[in-house]
């Protein structure tokens, strides 16, 4: 009988605890929501100004340690909207990241025609460093499967033997980021 009496009040003890913990989850979801919102106002923005014809996505990788590898968990993506005419494509970092090194993935589609890069854009909140020109190139590297024409800025994605992932790289941006986020 003190048995079954122990097994009862365990039980209930379990059941109370499962049921604060739900509500506390609950709770934290929904200030962390708050907060992410109120975070919004300034954060590392890398904008991207650039003409594509058809539609794609971008990808935008960031990583804090210079060794490391990126990760598909420190990424951001952005659908793109084919047009004859330049835009800005913005990828807005999490607040609590500090990137020191980037990697932009244009596109998808395979049958992408050829880009026109503008600029590029480090921004964070009143501070921005713009990459154009020289500077550009300079900083923002191609992979193997980009055809880049630095006297007018654009590119052409290509597939090599069946492989497709075109990208740009980052060379020493680290100094630029500190400098804006100081």
């Amino acid at each position: 009988m003190i048995e079954q009496i122990c097994l009862i009040l365990f039980s209930i003890a379990i059941i109370s605890c499962t049921n604060e913990k739900s509500k506390n989850q609950g709770n934290e979801s929904i200030s962390s929501q708050i907060t992410l919102n109120k975070k919004t106002e300034k954060n590392l923005e890398f904008i991207v100004d650039i003409k594509v014809k058809n539609d794609d996505y971008f990808y935008l990788y960031y990583s804090e340690h210079i060794f490391s590898q990126y990760h598909k968990d420190d990424l951001v993506v952005q659908k793109v909207i084919g047009s004859e005419h330049f835009q800005k494509i913005k990828f807005i970092i999490p607040e609590s990241i500090c990137p020191i090194k980037f990697r932009l993935d244009v596109g998808n589609n395979k049958k992408q025609k050829t880009m026109n890069l503008n600029k590029i854009i480090l921004k964070y909140g009143s501070k921005e460093c713009v990459f154009k020109g020289k500077n550009l190139v300079k900083t923002f590297k191609p992979n193997k499967y980009i055809d880049l024409d630095e006297t007018v800025f654009s590119f052409k994605t290509k597939a090599i033997n069946g492989n497709y992932d075109p990208f740009f790289i980052t060379i020493n941006i680290n100094t630029v980021i500190d400098s804006l986020l100081k």
